[in-house]
């Protein structure tokens, strides 16, 4: 949920690109980069009933990259201004994961690392 002059000052949804997918995650980085704040809350409050036919979720995986090419050229403004922390951030968890690689396999040290990367 969100205020409505949140979404209204970030730009709404935008379809333009993103009727794929993904228009969840580019309104919410345009609402926190205009200084609102986020809440996440860690009980489940619906189900998501996953069907055998793909989903847009499952379909947005074959064009993720261009998705999120897209995603930084519309918003390079925001992504600048964050460069250096998140690639500071991923590189220190690089790092534990190579440090942890000879008591752990592959797999399991990406899910770590994916893991690691979640809000806590």
């Amino acid at each position: 949920m969100f205020r409505k002059e949140c979404w209204e000052k970030a730009g709404k949804y935008d379809e333009n690109k993103f009727f794929q997918a993904y228009t969840d995650w580019d309104l919410w980085l345009r609402i926190t980069a205009a200084g609102n704040f986020i809440h996440v809350i860690e009980e489940p409050l619906f189900y998501y009933r996953i069907h055998k036919t793909p989903s847009m979720l499952q379909d947005a995986g074959k064009v993720h990259l261009d998705l999120f090419k897209h995603m930084i050229e519309k918003n390079k403004d925001i992504y600048s201004r964050n460069l250096t922390e998140t690639l500071l951030r991923f590189e220190t968890k690089v790092m534990e994961l190579r440090s942890a690689s000879a008591a752990h396999g592959p797999a399991e040290n990406f899910k770590r690392f994916v893991k690691s990367l979640l809000p806590k």
